[in-house]
């Protein structure tokens, strides 16, 4: 007989139940607007069904067992660059770094000044606020809003901050052909004179729009400070921040410009590391709180110098020196980034290759025994060896064909010359699974892949990545073009 699978959701279920026991629905009615069988309802509600009922087979873990093990998150998404870049190559880049800055430049002292040291790049920020919950009545399925905005248009904004959160002056580039309007460099002026205006035919950054904002927005407001320099100004290897006008002009003025290492502006760059994700929720709610003292308006290119303020005033401190710190570039020091997330070197190439091979280190090793103790602990013995019970038919099964060929050819399934199964190498917490070596036939050996089966993606995806620039195994010529 085919199995027959429910096709509706347990939400809806509980949705149903819960607005006809607080009176705002029939049965008949709730059944029709929350798609659940009117039966199943009347039985759920007279007691004959549990109210708790999940669909599919029984689980072997209770609810609590699985909180504690698992966890769900949105996974941060890394590009083919990102996922090859390694710890021994990003440790290198920190000691290229200081040699240049401490040898050639003869400017170690800028390591110990916090106002010395920026990081500069830019984000896209929408014009349009996000959509999002309203409350409305049971049942009904039309919820509307009439928008007189356009959900893709933005603009472009190159910010910078010191590794003491000083702010430098942000830009705000346009989408411009010819001169920018005068209202709109009056509204920019309105909310803080020392803002810079750029354009771009697509309102992207330029070459052309990064060598201006450094000659005439950051160099000047550097003077004005009374920065010492030479300043230390990180920025990832984006073709327009690399031109040799900018190089030749920051080299010039006391400007020592460093890219930093290829795809690794996840680990690398302070403003991704801490303050944007913090800025563009401070943006939304900028936005939100804009629109409820203009509720006939939409944000525009003469309003967005304002709303964009009250999002910026609300990074504070902390958050900007917690992303120096973080990255590793103020203070100075490579064991401070996170390399767990260089992929490369802490993730298996296959999820299958786990159970075919041992670990490859006595760290791994003792990695794998410490996550198997905390689950046994979670979920106890008796289910953790109903979980080995289970694992021990599956390996049976795929090595049953294993086990007949190597009969044929006279050589026992036990024989030394295979290769004992993954967990018979790393046994959990109590070391009771090894019991389990004479129930199972081995895995031959020449199921096992070879290394080279998983040969070393060793280059970096060099391209129309923005974070694909000159880093560290080139450091020495991005920085020639300042001397």
């Amino acid at each position: 007989m085919e199995q027959r699978y429910l096709k509706y959701s347990v939400k809806s279920m509980e949705s149903a139940l819960r607005e006809i026991r607080e009176g705002h629905i029939s049965c008949k009615a709730a059944a029709k607007a929350f798609g659940v069988p009117r039966t199943t309802l009347r039985d759920k509600l007279a007691g004959r069904s549990p109210e708790d009922r999940q669909m599919g087979p029984n689980s072997v873990l209770t609810k609590a067992e699985e909180t504690a093990l698992l966890t769900e998150r949105f996974p941060e998404r890394l590009t083919g660059g990102r996922a090859v870049v390694s710890e021994e190559r990003i440790r290198k880049w920190f000691a290229d770094i200081d040699d240049y800055v401490v040898q050639e430049e003869k400017a170690g002292d800028i390591f110990h000044n916090p106002s010395r040291v920026f990081n500069f790049d830019e984000s896209f920020f929408l014009l349009a606020k996000k959509k999002g919950t309203v409350l409305g009545p049971v049942g009904y399925k039309n919820f509307l809003e009439v928008s007189r905005e356009n959900d893709k248009e933005g603009l472009t904004v190159l910010m910078g901050y010191s590794a003491d959160a000083k702010l430098a002056p942000p830009m705000i580039v346009y989408a411009y052909r010819n001169s920018i309007p005068r209202d709109v460099i009056e509204a920019v002026g309105s909310v803080d004179p020392g803002w810079g205006v750029g354009k771009s035919d697509s309102g992207w950054m330029t070459a052309f729009t990064f060598l201006d904002y450094f000659s005439q927005v950051f160099d000047p407001w550097l003077t004005e400070q009374q920065v010492q320099r030479p300043v230390l100004v990180f920025a990832d290897g984006h073709k327009s921040h690399l031109s040799p006008e900018t190089a030749n002009f920051c080299a010039s003025n006391g400007i020592l410009l460093v890219a930093l290492y290829p795809n690794s502006t996840h680990m690398l760059q302070p403003l991704d590391v801490s303050v944007f994700k913090s800025l563009k929720g401070f943006w939304e709610k900028a936005k939100i709180n804009w629109k409820a003292s203009h509720p006939n308006d939409s944000i525009t290119k003469k309003s967005f110098p304002t709303v964009f303020k009250a999002a910026v005033d609300q990074i504070n401190h902390t958050t900007v020196t917690n992303g120096f710190r973080k990255s590793g570039l103020f203070p100075f020091d490579a064991n401070a980034v996170d390399y767990s997330k260089c992929v490369k070197d802490h993730i298996p190439k296959t999820i299958t290759e786990m159970p075919l091979s041992a670990p490859s280190s006595d760290s791994s090793l003792s990695v794998l025994r410490s996550h198997f103790t905390f689950i046994e602990e979670c979920i106890g013995d008796e289910k953790a060896l109903l979980f080995r019970h289970l694992d021990q038919v599956r390996n049976y099964n795929a090595a049953a064909p294993v086990k007949d060929q190597c009969q044929a050819e006279t050589v026992p399934a036990n024989s030394e010359t295979h290769k004992d199964i993954w967990y018979d190498t790393v046994p959990f917490g109590d070391g009771s699974l090894q019991s389990a070596r004479q129930a199972i036939p081995p895995v031959a050996a020449a199921d096992t892949p070879p290394p080279e089966a998983y040969p070393e993606n060793e280059q970096l995806e060099q391209g129309t990545d923005r974070n694909n620039g000159i880093g560290i195994s080139e450091s020495k010529k991005r920085i020639s073009h300042f001397s």
